[in-house]
């Protein structure tokens, strides 16, 4: 129950993990995370754009030059988010709609908005002021969407160039941005609870937490699958308890009359190491489901004879 406990704690603890927002190695940062629970059909996150210098300069000005004013304010502001924002992700205009797997479907200000102007202006934090302005902008927001097949980008191009799709009427309008010359530096992280498994490219930094499984990424690609009976963090922790289980029976199949004495003791410290080293594995190693369940196997078939050879049996 502790080691359960200390996993659902950590578990909550990458879920709940605030967004870093200091300035980083990109003109563009993006900072985006999803958060699913394939059991209730639930597949939300967060994304924060941080842009800086020049290409915060361009983003104001257009701003202002569509909305006819030369300082932008929280009014003009909530319309740029919630008009023209939200729009081009929700509807995904110029392929801004998908954050890796998830098609976004709703996408809102942080700290959400009263009648279409944001409750706090720290969702848009740097963007009030004057156009000319190269100061950073920090623009916070919340999605909702529904999972979609095949490998996508963790955080791709189009969603990354998102806060200035959302002022052009057409494509090649985004030329006036100069943005091909834009670095942009990318930070995800994904957590998921249920049935479901990620994959990701070898070298991705991942856990599994017994309910979930996490990883982080500056990039690359990523595929969910729904139900992996193979390599559902769940089921393998299934597997895992069952074979701590036939561990412990083995004590009670060859101790016979032996219950207390040395023998029993060395048994009990041979078969506890085993189960702490192979929830170790599973915790920490990356393994495929299909190569855990092999070295469960090996473990549970090794064990066997040497339990036996302690008892003298």
């Amino acid at each position: 129950m502790r080691i359960l406990s200390l996993a659902l704690f950590a578990l909550l603890v990458l879920a709940l993990l605030p967004q870093a927002t200091a300035a980083g190695p990109g003109d563009i940062e993006v900072k985006s995370d999803l958060q699913i629970l394939d059991v209730m059909d639930v597949f939300g996150g967060h994304i924060t754009w941080v842009i800086h210098g020049e290409y915060a300069r361009e983003l104001r000005q257009a701003i202002g030059e569509k909305y006819g004013v030369t300082t932008i304010d929280l009014g003009t502001a909530s319309r740029y988010f919630k008009g023209d924002l939200e729009r081009v992700i929700e509807n995904n205009l110029y392929g801004c709609g998908y954050l890796g797997f998830v098609r976004v479907t709703r996408a809102d200000p942080l700290h959400d908005d009263t009648q279409g102007i944001l409750n706090d202006e720290h969702d848009v934090e740097g963007l009030i002021g004057d156009v000319n302005s190269d100061d950073p902008i920090v623009i916070r927001m919340l999605i909702r969407g529904h999972p979609v097949d095949g490998r996508h980008f963790v955080t791709s191009e189009n969603i990354s160039f998102a806060p200035f799709y959302a002022l052009v009427s057409n494509a090649s309008e985004m030329a006036k941005f100069n943005l091909n010359s834009a670095k942009v530096s990318v930070e995800h992280r994904e957590i998921i609870a249920g049935l479901g498994s990620f994959r990701i490219p070898e070298g991705t930094f991942t856990l599994r937490l017994i309910i979930g499984e996490f990883f982080m990424s500056n990039g690359g690609w990523v595929e969910y699958h729904s139900f992996d009976p193979i390599n559902s963090p769940i089921v393998l922790f299934v597997v895992y308890i069952i074979a701590i289980y036939v561990l412990s029976w083995f004590h009670t199949a060859l101790r016979g009359e032996k219950a207390g004495t040395l023998m029993e003791k060395k048994a009990r410290r041979f078969t506890t190491a085993m189960k702490i080293v192979l929830l170790v594995v599973y915790l920490v190693l990356p393994l495929s489901g299909m190569y855990y369940m092999i070295i469960i196997g090996a473990a549970v078939a090794a064990g066997y004879p040497v339990v036996r050879k302690i008892y003298g049996s």
